[in-house]
């Protein structure tokens, strides 16, 4: 909720826009930090979040929504009005071992491949082509991108009697616990023993390797 409405308060806004100082359509809003306020103050249409805006400053075709963060309200924004969401449903192309136990409100996206032994839990979402390997652990509320493995054979070598390396068997698994967040082309692989774990709440970015 802002702390104060300066300008036109029934405006209707059409799309969320980057800062853009020529913009020329009233029906958009966009964020401004406190670093940007040179530019703030060069813009002439729209809605704008902002810390603070000077009397001087104010022009006629903005409305202006001052709050003490401006990044969070816009999140706030972007979440309650303008963000995706996907209704459970499992896609048809999945291939799911009947071992697993699956939790309520499931996405899981086209070509995904859960093994055997998993336990997913509720709220999750699984995008596409992505991949759970046996025996992982997915808590609650967890989000996992496309094209990720989840539970692959760590990179993990001894040398034998030969001095040529050699694979070592890992038999572990991978925990995700709950509000874990995991972006695309990401790679989590199982525990040698025991359990690669990611911790509630944690985000892991696109293209990241996490080892054994």
């Amino acid at each position: 909720k802002p702390n104060t409405v300066l300008g036109e308060m029934e405006r209707s806004v059409r799309e969320p826009i980057g800062l853009n100082i020529d913009n020329d359509d009233n029906d958009v809003i966009m964020w401004v930090s406190n670093k940007y306020y040179s530019d703030l103050i060069k813009v002439k249409k729209g809605v704008l979040i902002c810390s603070e805006i000077k009397a001087e400053h104010i022009v006629p075709d903005c409305t202006y929504l001052i709050v003490t963060n401006p990044r969070s309200a816009f999140r706030i924004l972007l979440e309650g009005f303008f963000k995706e969401t996907l209704e459970p449903h499992i896609f048809d192309s999945s291939k799911i071992d009947k071992s697993v136990i699956l939790g309520n409100n499931i996405f899981i996206g086209q070509n995904v491949v859960i093994e055997n032994g998993c336990q997913i839990g509720n709220n999750v979402v699984i995008n596409h082509n992505t991949i759970i390997k046996s025996n992982t652990i997915i808590g609650d509320f967890v989000k996992i991108g496309s094209n990720t493995i989840i539970g692959g054979v760590g990179f993990g070598y001894e040398k034998d009697e030969k001095g040529n390396y050699k694979l070592i068997p890992h038999i572990g698994n991978v925990v995700l616990e709950d509000f874990v967040e995991i972006g695309n082309c990401t790679n989590i692989d199982r525990a040698l023993l025991g359990s690669t774990l990611i911790a509630e709440h944690v985000k892991i970015d696109n293209i990241v390797q996490i080892a054994h």
